[in-house]
């Protein structure tokens, strides 16, 4: 999970992929770009959206824009 330029990791140092990192770092360019305060609102009020319309959790997760940015890019990694 990323808060800002802060990337939080569950797993153990030796099992973050490059893949993940990657990911991440996404997440740390779209706060920068649009503010810590910014993201935060867009990436919720997207997600919340998502789950109005009857969405689950993990099609309203997967549907929000930061979070297709930061798959596309981990794809790449």
């Amino acid at each position: 999970m990323t808060l800002g330029s802060n990337i939080f990791y569950v797993q153990d140092q030796n099992q973050i992929t490059a893949c993940l990192r990657s990911h991440e770092m996404v997440h740390i360019e779209q706060y920068q770009k649009d503010g810590f305060f910014g993201f935060l609102f867009r990436y919720l009020m997207t997600y919340l959206k998502f789950r109005i319309q009857g969405k689950s959790h993990i099609i309203a997760y997967y549907s929000i824009p930061y979070e297709q940015e930061a798959y596309a890019k981990e794809r790449q990694a």
